[in-house]
């Protein structure tokens, strides 16, 4: 029995010729990059991505005035917000009216017309108010819910979030403290500012534009913190994900760190910073142009840390990556 060859010698001659060639026109074209003045900054804008990202994260959701269960709130005298939604899906905004608002669809509620329970529950201590979803009239099918909460601009005190699934997408307010600690859940605040603010997200990205807090930590498990542009004293840290930061000369602190991400600054022109960096397994790379932000020599104390600054080198910096790059543009 005569054996046939599954590939022809042609063809064997064919595929390895269009292998060759792959690789003649990669090695060409890298050459022409390298020899064009290619420029990370140029191609990559901290500020431009940032607000991409915000404005393509508007979920735009409303209920019909047929579906629709609503309650409005009354915040007069209230120190401290508290909204505890976890295991179920919830939409956070700011809107233009005096109360706070909670919203969901009445079609997956089991209320007659004369009943005066609410898928809310409620509970006051002192000055705080609690709002958590009222579990007791809420099947065990809690991906049927859907809840937007809507928190007046002009509400200006505490603010605490405890959610799973949906988006936290605040803008436009003035706070004393923020608290975020969310699962499956983006996180959007834009000309947004605080005393202090925490975020810790669990499986989602945090935006943050025109946001200022003097002290400000912000924590990802599994996803991206990008913020343009950062004051005051600042702790940024992924698990798995990237950090991208427009700086400021008025950053007094920033401590960033990830395990598994890059990290990337983009520095004012005239920067006065001094950076301790180390990493396990990273590289750092710079692409400075404005001579008041020239890198001063960096020095290697160690293996994988290095210490440099830019102009007087006044406002600490501390950068830690297990595996992940450095890199400064301006």
């Amino acid at each position: 029995m005569t054996k046939k060859k599954l590939i022809s010698t042609k063809m064997k001659v064919f595929m390895l010729s269009l292998l060759l060639g792959s690789v003649i026109a990669f090695s060409f074209a890298g050459v022409i990059l390298y020899n064009s003045g290619f420029s990370f900054a140029n191609y990559f804008n901290v500020a431009e991505w940032q607000l991409g990202l915000l404005s393509h994260s508007d979920y735009n959701y409303s209920f019909s005035s047929d579906e629709k269960y609503s309650i409005n709130q009354d915040l007069n005298g209230i120190e401290e917000l508290n909204v505890d939604f976890n295991g179920y899906t919830v939409y956070f905004e700011n809107y233009e009216g005096p109360n706070l608002a909670l919203e969901t669809s009445n079609r997956f509620l089991d209320l007659d017309e004369n009943s005066t329970d609410s898928p809310f529950e409620i509970s006051y201590e002192g000055n705080k108010l609690t709002v958590k979803p009222n579990k007791s009239i809420l099947s065990n099918v809690n991906e049927n819910y859907l809840f937007i909460i809507k928190i007046p601009y002009s509400y200006n005190k505490n603010l605490n979030i405890n959610s799973v699934c949906g988006s936290i997408k605040l803008d436009s307010s003035q706070l004393i403290n923020l608290n975020i600690n969310s699962i499956n859940c983006d996180v959007m605040l834009s000309n947004l500012n605080c005393e202090n603010a925490t975020i810790n997200i669990t499986n989602g990205n945090i935006a943050t534009n025109a946001f200022v807090s003097k002290v400000f930590n912000a924590s990802t498990i599994n996803g991206n913190i990008n913020s343009t542009p950062i004051s005051g004293e600042i702790k940024l840290s992924t698990i798995s994900g990237d950090i991208s930061a427009l700086l400021t000369n008025s950053v007094t602190k920033l401590d960033a760190s990830t395990t598994s991400g890059n990290i990337h600054f983009n520095l004012p022109v005239e920067s006065n910073f001094t950076f301790n960096y180390s990493t396990i397994n990273g590289e750092f790379y710079q692409d400075l142009h404005e001579v008041s932000s020239t890198i001063k020599e960096p020095s290697k104390s160690s293996e994988g840390n290095i210490t440099f600054s830019t102009g007087t080198g006044d406002n600490k910096i501390n950068v830690k990556t297990v595996n992940g790059n450095l890199t400064l543009t301006n």
